[in-house]
């Protein structure tokens, strides 16, 4: 566990937290309360992403014979991590994290590195994707496909020509039958989302831009959308097809680069 101390709310901890990490302070878990009052179903979203995440990466591991895994939404260490999803399918994969905040990639490196499979943690972020791509590219074979996890690092991003920019830089550098893995905070009619972005913005850092369908699918512009396409991350490929009960709902899709 983190040591205990004061100050903002951090995107990494909130999600450390709502996944049954043990890696957040009070202000963290006070932050999840009060996101809890505006929708209760947040943290349920939350494990309906991480569970989306899982199937796309036994699907990529598995059948599509996936061999290289970049995941720039490392996070702090909880259950379900890419690297046991993917090894558990292919212990040869070679799995990469990357990420910009110096605690994030300590905890990383002792945690998710410990184990048999070839797994290796990058600093690099989505703000600047030529230094993260040249990073990456030490430690994987960027003219071989990779799958790209982008877990939910867009909706930090707040422009939406700059997010839509920063996926086609990525993009540009894979090679063909490489995947894109996204999932996105929703707008939603009600306002809910922008709600709950206020409440973010005012106690975490980085801020929290929700999108709508439309705008998510922007961000797959020049990939080929896997079915079912862009859909709540509680129906993509589940083994019962169901709708989530939360007014705010977290998209996701699979894209494949032709």
């Amino acid at each position: 566990m983190l040591e205990s101390r004061g100050g903002r709310a951090s995107a990494d901890r909130v999600w450390n937290y709502w996944l049954g990490g043990k890696d957040h302070y009070h202000a963290d878990r006070d932050l999840a309360a009060a996101l809890d009052a505006v929708e209760p179903a947040l943290a349920r979203a939350a494990r309906e992403q991480r569970a989306f995440l899982g199937r796309a990466l036994d699907r990529l591991a598995g059948p599509d014979g996936m061999r290289q895994f970049l995941d720039v939404s490392v996070g702090l260490p909880a259950p379900g991590a890419t690297h046991t999803i993917v090894q558990r399918r292919a212990p040869g994969a070679r799995v990469v994290y990357a990420g910009s905040d110096p605690v994030v990639l300590s905890h990383a490196r002792a945690l998710l590195t410990a184990g048999p499979g070839p797994v290796a943690v990058a600093c690099g972020d989505v703000a600047d994707p030529a230094g993260l791509l040249a990073e990456a590219g030490r430690l994987l074979d960027l003219d071989r496909p990779v799958a790209l996890v982008l877990g939910s690092v867009l909706e930090h991003v707040p422009d939406d020509e700059r997010a839509r920019t920063v996926v086609e830089e990525l993009v540009r550098a894979l090679a063909p039958g490489s995947h894109v893995v996204l999932a996105h905070l929703a707008a939603d009619a009600r306002g809910t989302a922008d709600r709950i972005a206020r409440r973010w913005n005012d106690a975490a850092r980085p801020g929290l831009v929700p999108r709508c369908v439309r705008r998510v699918r922007h961000l797959f512009n020049g990939l080929d959308v896997l079915d079912p396409g862009i859909v709540p991350c509680a129906e993509w490929r589940a083994p019962r097809t169901r709708r989530s009960a939360a007014v705010v709902t977290r998209l996701c899709g699979v894209g494949r680069v032709i």
